[in-house]
Parts: structure tokens; C-alpha cells; sequence
């Protein structure tokens, strides 16, 4: 389209006013001498005609194009290009859109600047000044305007894409719903997870209506979205994503996340993440790779005790490497890779809707997790919720009728029990449940087997094949911990 534009801008102006057009039979120099000139009424009529035809057509093309173009989706960065209509994230000008790459990275760390002055931020609650070291170091995730699930690509990393394709017709809910969930007792019951421990539900309402706390003072509330605005809203897995996974397994979460909340660096562990914003939220996102190099500063942080009021980030944060920096709004969504380490900053109080999910095609990176995190593993039952999960996870993929999948399932059990057996020394008490819990497994399994696997177990020991393959598979938990 932008060809067709371009080529109308050219177009002379002689053609309104009826000029000749270069090579038309008007031009004498181009006929042979002895040759006739005159032309008959008739074709002078024609000529004429077809002419008036042409400048009609020029004209409703320029109309078109005109009433075709629209702002370039980077519009809100500062871009004041004009765009067509057609051309999506992946469009010419759009690929080359001065406002995106290391400018926008710029404009997002300029956006918290500002933010942090408008608000008066003191130098110790500043995270651009403790961030600016390493800011140029930024690079921006992978992120989608268009809504045609074809184009979106699922990469290594983190995804941007509109918030749209997360819900079905009948929509999202709205603040007012959320606000109401909120104020019933399940928010202080549960599963609930709370920014402090000790933070109360009428204060993280009061702090997203009125805003008018400090950043010391900000509260925040991660809990499960109740079944009937579940069943009213249903919340979905992108189809673009599901091309990536079968049957995944998590919860649907909403958060309640005020002015000011730090959601201080983390990691899901072999978990994925997609989560939309509601209206009125604005959020900051740093995400780094689960590289070798992060992984260790990441898991060594929780060896040793952090000093009281000290965040996560002020320790490590410039340390990781590989970080990408993304500043998302309610027309926005974001998938989390498993693995990936993460750091989210509320610029403007709102409501966050995401489901946290496991699937299969992600158990090797669940299991990299867990090796790391049981090297640094305390007596907590964090770390029992955890294990117990992957492990169960694994067990599914054990009843697979898929010679492939029970194999790679069975390679990473017999890795997970080597893993758990190196934290026999430390007398985790968490660690006796999580020892009969994959007891209670591998017995099952033996009796329910889906398929019969010929040859040799992962562990390298022989055994006859057959139904003699979960029997022998029985061996392989924990002899103590």
C-alpha cells in the first residue's frame, strides 16, 4: 500500500489539466514522415474519455489512501508517523521505527525518572538510580500489536502482546468486580500471598483508590480469581501459546497491586506466566535469561540471609546479565517463559489477571530449576510445595502412551532423585514428605503403567523390558533424607 502512495505523490499534476502524456500520439516528433496526423472525431472523443476516466481513478486511489492511514503503533513513544492500515508490527516503516530498539529502551527508563520525580522518590526507594549503572545494557522483549494469532511467534523469551487475545467474547471483568472479590474474607484466607506478610485488605483498596501512601508503605495482595468470574470471564491460555504446549496444568491468579509495590526479583521456577493488565494499571518489567551466570547469582542470593529491609534487587540486580526492560498498560499482556528471572514496579495502581501454568514440554527446565534451588534449600515449606508439584508433574508424563515421553520423564525422575539425595545431610524435615510422596508414585506406577518399554532404564541398568521396567523403576527414590 505504501507503494501505491508513493507512486500517486509522483503522478505529474499535467494529468489534470490535461496535458499529453509522454508517448501519447499527440507528440509529432514520433510518427514517420509521410504518415497522416489527423484522427477522426470519433477517436479524439475516445481519447478524451478515457483520459477523464484515469483522473477519476487517481483521484478516489489518493481519497483512499488518505482515509487508509493511521498512526504508527509506536504512537505512544513519540512516533508521528503515518502509517497504512495494513502494515502491522512486522511493516516497513514500523521494523525501522525510530521509537522502538535502543530508543525505546531509553524512553522506558525515562518514563520511571519521571516517575520517581513527579512522586519525590528518595534516593533510597530509587530503583532507575540504582538500575542506571547498567541501564544501557537494556534490550526490549519481543512485542506484538497485531491480534492475528498466525503472526505472533512464541520465542525463548518474553512475549508483549495485546490483552485481548487472553479473554473470550464475553470480555474481562471489570475494576468494580475485582474490587469486590477483594473485599471478601477469601483475600485474607488461603493461598494468599502478601506484600508485606502483614498487610491488610482494606489498606491495599484504600491505597488503590486514593494513592496516597509512600513507597514504604505500599501493600500488595496475590491471590486465586474466584470460580464465578471465572466462569463469567474465563481467562485463556493464548491460542498462539497452546501451539507450544498440551494439557498444561496451573491457577488463575489475580493481583491487587497498588501504587509503588515491588514484586522484588523472582523466579517461577519451570513455570510459565501470562498475565494481563486491567484498566488503569501500569507496570514496569525487567526479566533476565536462566543462564548459567544468572541462575548462580539468582539462587546463591537465598543462601544467605538478606540484611532486614533490604531488597532483592539491591543486592544482585546489576550483577545478572542479558536483562530486558518493558513499561506495560491495560492493553497489554505478557508471556513468561519457565525459568526466566523477574522484577515488576507498579507506576499506577491496578488489578493484574495471570495464569501460572507447568506442562510437560517444560520439565527439563523445571528440573534445572529444582537442582539449583535444593542446593540452597532451607527447612521452609516453600520448597516442599515446589518439589511436590514437579513432582506429581512428572508422574503424569510417566502414564504417557508415548515411548518418548515416559523415556525423557524417567531420565529426569532418576535426576530429581540424585538431586534430593544430596540434601540428605541438612535433615529437612519438608524433605520426609516430599520422600514419601514419589514413594507412593513409583508404587502406583507399577500397578498402572500405561505402555511396556523394552530395553535398558535411564539409570543404565539393565532389565528385561516389559512390565520389568516399572518394577525396576521402583528402586528409584530417595533411600534417605
Amino acid at each position: 500500500m505504501s507503494e501505491v502512495v508513493d507512486n500517486i505523490a509522483e503522478i505529474p499534476e499535467a494529468i489534470d489539466n490535461n496535458s499529453n502524456i509522454p508517448g501519447d500520439m499527440d507528440d509529432n516528433s514520433n510518427i514517420p514522415d509521410g504518415c497522416s496526423t489527423s484522427t477522426s472525431p470519433t477517436t479524439g472523443l475516445a481519447r478524451l474519455q478515457d483520459r477523464k476516466k484515469e483522473r477519476i481513478k487517481l483521484r478516489r486511489a489518493r481519497k483512499l489512501a488518505r482515509r487508509e492511514k493511521r498512526p504508527c503503533c509506536w504512537e505512544i513513544y513519540g512516533c508521528t508517523e503515518l502509517v497504512p492500515n495494513q502494515i502491522q508490527l512486522t511493516g516497513a516503516h514500523e521494523t525501522t521505527c525510530n521509537f522502538i530498539g535502543d530508543d525505546y529502551v531509553r524512553r522506558c527508563w525515562e518514563r520511571l525518572k519521571q516517575h520517581e520525580s513527579d512522586h519525590n522518590i528518595t534516593k533510597n526507594n530509587s530503583i532507575w538510580r540504582y538500575f542506571s549503572t547498567v541501564a544501557r545494557g537494556f534490550t526490549m522483549p519481543t512485542i506484538y500489536t497485531t491480534e492475528n494469532t498466525d503472526a505472533i511467534v512464541c520465542t525463548e523469551g518474553p512475549v508483549v502482546f495485546p490483552s485481548s487475545l487472553c479473554w473470550t467474547n464475553a470480555g474481562q471483568p471489570s475494576n468494580g468486580d475485582l474490587f469486590e472479590f477483594a473485599l471478601t474474607e477469601s483475600t485474607i484466607t488461603g493461598s494468599a500471598v502478601k506484600l508485606p506478610k502483614d498487610a491488610n485488605s482494606l489498606c491495599i483498596l484504600r491505597q488503590l483508590v486514593f494513592a496516597d501512601h509512600r513507597p514504604n508503605t505500599a501493600q500488595g495482595i496475590l491471590n486465586c480469581l474466584p470460580a464465578d468470574l471465572l466462569k463469567r470471564y474465563p481467562f485463556i491460555i493464548p491460542e498462539w501459546l497452546m501451539k507450544r504446549y498440551i494439557d498444561p496444568v496451573g491457577d488463575i491468579t489475580v493481583d491487587a497491586t497498588p501504587l509503588f509495590v515491588i514484586d522484588d526479583i523472582h523466579s517461577n521456577r519451570g513455570m510459565s506466566v501470562v498475565c494481563s493488565h486491567m484498566e488503569g494499571c501500569e507496570k514496569m518489567w525487567l526479566f533476565w535469561p536462566p543462564t548459567a551466570h544468572n541462575n548462580a547469582i539468582f539462587y546463591s542470593a537465598f543462601e544467605n540471609s538478606l540484611p532486614l529491609g533490604t531488597k532483592c534487587f539491591q543486592k544482585i540486580g546489576t550483577l545478572l546479565e542479558g536483562g530486558q526492560i518493558v513499561i506495560t498498560d491495560s492493553k497489554h499482556a505478557i508471556f513468561i517463559p519457565p525459568g526466566w528471572i523477574s522484577f515488576a514496579y507498579t507506576i499506577a495502581g491496578g488489578f493484574v489477571v495471570g495464569n501460572v501454568f507447568a506442562a510437560r514440554e517444560d520439565l527439563l527446565m523445571f528440573l534445572l530449576c529444582v537442582e539449583q534451588e535444593l542446593k540452597v534449600a532451607r527447612n521452609t515449606r516453600g520448597h516442599q510445595n515446589h518439589i511436590t508439584f514437579f513432582t506429581n508433574l512428572i508422574s503424569e508424563s510417566l502414564r504417557s502412551p508415548d515411548e518418548r515421553v515416559v523415556r525423557k520423564a524417567a531420565d529426569i525422575w532418576i535426576r530429581l532423585v540424585a538431586a534430593m539425595q544430596e540434601t540428605s545431610s541438612r535433615g529437612l524435615v519438608w524433605a520426609l514428605e516430599v520422600r514419601s510422596n514419589m514413594i507412593t508414585i513409583v508404587e502406583n506406577l507399577a500397578d498402572h503403567h500405561s505402555i511396556e518399554l523394552d530395553g535398558d532404564c535411564p539409570c543404565g541398568m539393565d532389565n528385561s523390558g516389559g512390565k520389568a521396567f516399572y518394577t525396576h523403576f521402583t528402586m528409584h527414590v530417595p533411600a534417605r533424607l
